[in-house]
This record gives C-alpha cells, structure tokens and sequence, in this order.
C-alpha cells in the first residue's frame, strides 16, 4: 500500500480501528416504542350522504382492520347533537384508541345517519378535551377527514376556518399532530392548505386535481381523495408518515422489548384479550427477577435464583442436558393453538422460554430448555429447540464465540478486525521507518 506521511499514521490507524468496532461489534435491538394512537375524526354532514359515505365507511374498514394489532385505532364522529349548541352541534369521541377496535368502528359506522353542518373547530375542541385521557407515552395522531369547508360555529367561512387552525395549532403544540384529508369535489383548497399546515403534518410539493378545473392541477398541502381507491392511498401514506414519525423502530406495547422492564426486572407472559376475547396480546408486565446479582461459579448458570451445573461434555445423540447431566430426550407435547408472541410451547403448554432468562458460561454456550449444554446438536434428538425464539440461545455456526450478558458472540468478526489493524499497523510502522531513516535525494546525484 502506499505510504502515507508519519504525521498521519496514527489518527488513520485510530480511526480504521473506530470504523472497524463501530460497523462489526454486536450492538443490541433497538428499543421498541409503544404502537401509536391514530383518532379518525369524520365528518358525517348532509353532504357526506350516499356513495360518498360508503366508499369512505369502506376505507376505515379496510385501514384499520389490516393495522389494528399494531395500532391503536379511535373514532370521533362530527356533527353531534349537542344541546349546548343544537344549531351547529359537536362532535362525539364515540371509540377510545385501542388495539383491535377495527370491528365496533365498522359498527358504529353501519348505523351512523348523515346531517347537519360542519362545525370542525368545536369538533376539534372536543378531541382536544378528550386527550386529558390518553396516553401520552406513546404517538398520537389525529386523522381530519372532511368534505367541506367548516361551517360554523362562526359567523363567516374565514372565521370558522380560523377558529379550527386555532385548534389544531393547540393540538400540535400538546404533542397530536393532524394529517387533513379533502374528500369529494365540495372542498376548498385553499382553507384545507391553512389547516393542514397548522396541523403539523402538511404535504410538501405535493400536487392534486382542482375541485372546479379538473384540468388543473393545484398545490395540496392536504391529501386530497374522492372515492374509496384514493382514500385507501391517501391512509396508506399517512401510515408511512406516521411510521416515519416513530424513526424505523419498533412498534411493541410488550415489555418484552430490549430494556423494557427496570434494571433488576425482567418482563413475564401477560395475556390480555380485546373485542370481547376474539384477540389476545401477550403484553407482558415486569417483575422482579430472582437472578439479578447472583454470582455463580465458572461453570454454573442461574435459573430462578439458583446456580446450576452446566453440561460441559458432549451427550449422546439421543439425550439432552438437564441440571448438569445427561438424560434420555422425551417426547413433545404440541400446543393446541400457535403461541402468542414471545411465548414458546412446552408440553402442550405455552409460556416464557426459560433460555431468555438464562446466560450460559463459555464452554457450554447452548440453551435447551431452561439447561446449559456444550453443543448445539443436543436438541437434534427431540426435534425441537425452545431457544429458538430467544437472543439469549443464539448459536454460532463457526464455534467461535464467547457469552455475554447479552448473549452469544461471534468473535469472528473481531479475529478479521484485529488482523485488519496488525495488517494496517505493520504497513504504517514501514511507511514510517522508511520515511524516517530516508536521507534526501541530493540534486545531482547519480
């Protein structure tokens, strides 16, 4: 390789080295955040009648039961009879945001009747109420989706449209911001563009048909639709946004997340069941966990609070470790129903997978069944590794590795690393001892 001044030699190597740990050293997952809330607040007005509503009744339908056991789906329907204000009416948060809410939203939607005017600020006013309820550990957005431009409770259009930028600049501000979508020929682009950007989540550079020069195409800081194909793709981007919101993490309600129960903790099977038991989630809750700071010798793990023995010599083919020792491998019992998720199936039971509780010592780097083991061939007999599912029974194919806290790692990695950096290192000591006991060339000299 070339050689580079002496100056230079080591901030290179130091910063090869850097590169080198940062993009190969095993990092942990990310932590997951918990899945968002998505309020859908409709505008159910006289003008929303007939084949409007329906393809607007179907694209709720379709958004919300293809995500809702990764969000948590509200509903909010404007006009409402409010007896404070019978002229303009309100608006009625009908459906709390929960996981699996898709069915009582399509039913409330199926008897739902059209009237009355759009009062989208005093609406908005109501969502703003409501939030004093939810959770504000998680995201929260509000999906506006109106036909028309807000007819009351102000005096003139533009009062109206003030009053609702009002609103949603407060919900903004108080962490919910709103995606605004136009739906059908009646609305007004330029009072939808106010709104959506006083929303948080306007569109940029985006452009979308005129409602009165359909030769026209006009900026759209709103997402404008008009039938249900349109609406669906107008959702669609708004759940890319949102996710983009969340910065590719995960979305994950659990505990089971890294880092997601205090130190000293550890996240156990919680089931808990939504639309009536139709659905299960097993969110997990934290409790305290028996092995934390428990020191055992070189070749024991801890399982439950007590140090136990790991199996250091190969078994046989047909047995497995247990405590220490081999044993013959017994038949499985098969789970009635596939397993929530994080859960494995042991006996015809489904639970916890003991090997996410347990760090196996060096030499006997593999996890079956809550047991520590030298091979990974051990579970080949009973055709069935419960590890699988878990970071701390990862297996390493070349048998190099050594354990951590975190689990098995692949030390391979960190070998290629090392050698790069003797390599570099060794070609930079003979650039600079070249460099160094070279004399100048005289000018002249043969």
């Amino acid at each position: 390789m070339p050689c580079l001044p002496v100056r230079h030699s080591r901030p290179f190597a130091a910063a090869l080295l850097a590169f080198c740990l940062f993009c190969l050293w095993p990092r942990p997952n990310a932590l997951g955040d918990k899945c968002p809330d998505m309020i859908i607040l409709l505008d159910r007005s006289f003008s929303m009648t007939g084949a409007k509503w329906e393809s607007a009744v179907a694209a709720i339908d379709s958004f919300t039961k293809a995500r809702e056991g990764i969000m948590r789906f509200g509903l909010a329907l404007f006009p409402w009879e409010d007896p404070h204000n019978p002229t303009c009416g309100s608006a009625s948060w009908l459906i709390p945001c929960d996981f699996y809410t898709a069915d009582r939203i399509a039913q409330e939607l199926g008897w739902t009747t059209q009237g009355g005017e759009t009062p989208t600020a005093t609406a908005l006013e109501v969502i703003e109420e409501g939030l004093s309820d939810s959770d504000t550990g998680r995201a929260r957005f509000l999906i506006l989706v109106t036909d028309g431009d807000p007819t009351c409770p102000g005096a003139t259009l533009d009062a109206n449209v003030d009053l609702s930028v009002a609103a949603l600049e407060r919900l903004r501000e108080a962490g919910v911001p709103t995606f605004v979508i136009g739906f059908g020929s009646e609305v007004s682009p330029a009072r939808l563009n106010q709104m959506a950007e006083a929303g948080g989540m306007a569109r940029s550079n985006a452009r979308c048909q005129s409602p009165t020069n359909p030769a026209i195409d006009i900026d759209c800081a709103y997402f404008d639709a008009g039938d249900f194909e349109s609406l669906t793709e107008a959702f669609n981007d708004i759940v890319a946004i949102a996710q983009g919101e969340l910065s590719g993490r995960t979305c994950d309600d659990s505990c089971y997340v890294i880092d997601g129960c205090p130190e000293g903790e550890r996240c156990l099977a919680h089931i808990v069941e939504f639309d009536g038991g139709r659905h299960a989630m097993n969110l997990g809750h934290c409790a305290p966990d028996p092995c934390f700071e428990v020191d055992c010798a070189k070749n024991e793990f801890c399982r439950e609070g007590q140090c136990v023995p790991a199996c250091l010599s190969p078994c046989p083919t047909d047995q497995v470790c247990q405590d220490g020792a081999c044993v013959t491998a017994t038949s499985e019992k098969a789970c009635a129903t596939s397993c929530p998720k994080y859960l494995v199936c042991q006996d015809g039971t489904c639970a916890d997978d003991p090997c996410r509780f347990v760090t196996c010592p060096t030499r006997a780097p593999y996890c079956y069944r809550g047991s520590c083991y030298a091979t990974e061939s051990a579970t080949d007999a009973s055709g069935d590794n419960n590890g699988a599912d878990s970071d701390d029974s990862a297996s390493n194919d070349s048998g190099c590795g050594c354990q951590s806290d975190s689990g098995l790692i692949d030390i391979s990695s960190l070998m290629l690393i090392a050698f790069l950096f003797w390599r570099v290192s060794a070609s930079l000591f003979f650039c600079a001892s070249a460099h160094g006991n070279s004399k100048p060339l005289q000018r002249g000299a043969a």
